[in-house]
């Protein structure tokens, strides 16, 4: 069976160095980020199989909520989820990300 991983802001800079080395490692890559960075579209090209990206605001509890009912609908359980998107969390939105976990656990 192959690992699993999800990677939060994967557009560039680390996230983008991350997608890389999950997949030299042969997991299974969901990356889920604001945009498709031209590198990070190559990448998805040249590992069909392997990489699977998202475009969603890690804010927006809709957009999650989407990709996770897509996760649970499809069977896909996360081994590892790397939270490297970029947010700021106010005493309003401090529940998003806590949710996004259960969600997705």
């Amino acid at each position: 069976m192959q690992s699993t991983v999800l990677i939060t802001g994967t557009n560039r800079g680390l996230g983008l160095s991350l997608v890389k080395q999950f997949l030299d490692q042969g997991f299974m890559v969901y990356s889920l980020s604001r945009s498709l960075s031209e590198p990070l579209q190559e990448l998805e090209q040249a590992n069909p199989d392997q990489l699977k990206c998202y475009l969603a605001d890690v804010t927006e509890e809709s957009q999650l909520a989407k990709i996770a009912a897509e996760f649970s609908a499809q069977g896909i359980s996360l081994e590892i989820l790397i939270n490297n998107a970029a947010i700021h969390l106010d005493h309003q939105r401090g529940w998003i990300l806590k949710n996004w976990i259960a969600k997705v656990s």
